[in-house]
């Protein structure tokens, strides 16, 4: 009876260490497989966005999502691919209406300082009248 017991404790040592040996190997088996789909997915989307021969919006946003897939930042390529897609037209006007706005911002912001300090003159002018006038009734 007792060689019984011995028996099956060992059985049961084995099965445990056969079991923990697969649940590795399994392990082991889907990471590797992961890993290379993870490394074929940009190439798939580079393909992708080499043959889509749509609208720059698409360029752009499959452009964007190759770059995420890399763990890098979307917003650069996704640019890249939109002007590139644009006409020779939409792009000069890109670049004067870029020019034109960075002209114009200084002075745009030196007006705006020039209102405020006019509205703030004229708050104070408006307060001191009053003053004046409630101090002579």
């Amino acid at each position: 009876m007792a060689t019984l017991g011995r028996a099956s404790a060992r059985t049961r040592k084995f099965l445990a260490r056969s079991a923990g040996w697969l649940r590795e190997a399994a392990g082991r088996i889907v990471r590797d497989l992961l890993v290379r789909l993870y490394r074929k997915v940009p190439a798939w989307l580079d393909k992708l966005a080499d043959s889509a021969s749509g609208s720059p919006s698409v360029q752009s946003g499959l452009a964007g999502v190759s770059a995420a897939m890399r763990g890098k930042h979307p917003l650069w390529p996704a640019v890249k691919a939109a002007v590139a897609g644009l006409s020779v037209k939409v792009k000069v006007l890109l670049v004067l209406g870029l020019a034109l706005a960075l002209l114009l911002g200084p002075v745009l912001l030196v007006l705006l300082l020039v209102f405020l300090v006019i509205a703030v003159i004229k708050t104070m002018r408006l307060r001191h009248s009053e003053e004046f006038v409630t101090s002579r009734w």
